[in-house]
């Protein structure tokens, strides 16, 4: 791990929203067949401005989720979003946001479709 890798972790370097109200990490609960709004917002001065921000889902293919933009995306002072859309079944998932100098510690969100 890189000198930069150990000094930063995301605790201070963004806020997120979902729906675009702050949400206590790291939950997050979609409707089935919903669409839904998540926003990485990041902190006056925060290093990760500039840099590719990349979300991966993790979980059961089955649940049918899907968001976009499914490319990274630079992260802005105005920060950046994705629409999600929910799919047909229920169950538990992770999304996991990356940098490419953040890979070995994702910050995952935990979600649940209902």
């Amino acid at each position: 791990m890189s000198d930069i890798e150990k000094k930063m972790s995301w605790d201070n370097q963004i806020q997120v929203g979902f729906f675009q109200k702050p949400i206590g990490l790291p939950v997050l609960q979609l409707e089935r067949n919903g669409k839904h709004f998540l926003a990485l917002k990041p902190e006056e001065g925060s290093e990760l401005i500039g840099q590719l921000v990349e979300m991966v889902y993790d979980g059961p293919p089955d649940l049918g989720i899907a968001y976009r933009p499914v490319r990274p995306q630079e992260m802005t002072k105005e920060g950046i979003q994705w629409v999600i859309t929910g799919g047909v079944k229920s169950g538990k998932f992770t999304l996991k946001v990356t940098t490419p100098t953040m890979v070995d510690v994702p910050l995952d969100l935990q979600g649940e479709q209902l």
